[in-house]
């Protein structure tokens, strides 16, 4: 659907591959209505939230986007961290090659939930019985899991197909 020549409303299917290792391809299903996402990304989970995007001519910037995201088991992002969920930014950029067929290219963080990180990290302080600044620096120690996070962003290259 279109509103003044950008589309409103649109779903997509394609593949998706992250760039770094490991590589493996995956088939990605994605709705968005305005400025409403939701994604699928298979063997990683599902998501959804808001974005803003400048469309002109073939070109959708996807300024930024803000979700959650709900993996399936393996967390997209810091695997050893267990976790159900994780806060999702995205950026990235769409060129229209022919009719409904898409490349895309973009660049997304998952940040752990934080009940998880500062849950364990309250975890281990209070099994240990620490002291104060042994429990300052386990939960500095627990920050510098989204410094890890923010410095490891999921950049994928993909095609899709938009109808």
């Amino acid at each position: 659907e279109e509103d003044a020549g950008h589309r409103t409303f649109g779903i997509g299917v394609g593949a998706i591959v992250p760039l770094g290792a490991p590589s493996r391809a995956r088939l990605s299903v994605e709705a968005n209505l305005r400025y409403v996402f939701a994604c699928y990304y298979a063997g990683g989970g599902a998501g959804a939230g808001l974005h803003t995007t400048v469309e002109v001519s073939r070109v959708r910037v996807r300024l930024l986007g803000v979700g959650v995201f709900f993996t399936n088991g393996v967390p997209m992002s810091l695997t050893d961290l267990q976790r159900a969920w994780d806060l999702m930014l995205t950026t990235g950029v769409d060129v229209r090659l022919w009719k409904g067929l898409e490349l895309r290219g973009q660049i997304a963080w998952f940040l752990p939930d934080p009940t998880v990180v500062f849950g364990q990290a309250a975890e281990r302080a209070a099994q240990a019985g620490l002291d104060v600044a042994a429990q300052k620096d386990n939960l500095a120690r627990a920050a510098d899991v989204y410094k890890l996070a923010a410095l490891s962003p999921a950049i994928t290259v993909g095609v899709r197909w938009e109808f």
